[in-house]
């Protein structure tokens, strides 16, 4: 298995990618520290759900409904 990434480091990733390109969405409306803050709590509230196919979508429409819509 080397060179494949266990599924917890994949999704971790994935939340991290989600989170930069919210950072770049929200340039000049939200902090960076902000976005990281709405990524991590909406990232813990996923963290029972079985299915985890998913979790990175489910964070980043969680923040974008925390940070009040899409900004454009």
């Amino acid at each position: 298995m080397h060179g494949h990434k266990a599924p917890e480091e994949t999704e971790r990733d994935a939340v991290l990618t989600v989170a930069e390109r919210l950072k770049a969405v929200y340039a000049g409306r939200c902090a960076p520290e902000e976005i990281d803050a709405a990524v991590a709590t909406a990232y813990a509230a996923l963290r029972d759900r079985p299915v985890r196919a998913f979790i990175p979508v489910l964070v980043e429409r969680r923040v974008r409904h925390m940070l009040k819509g899409p900004a454009n």
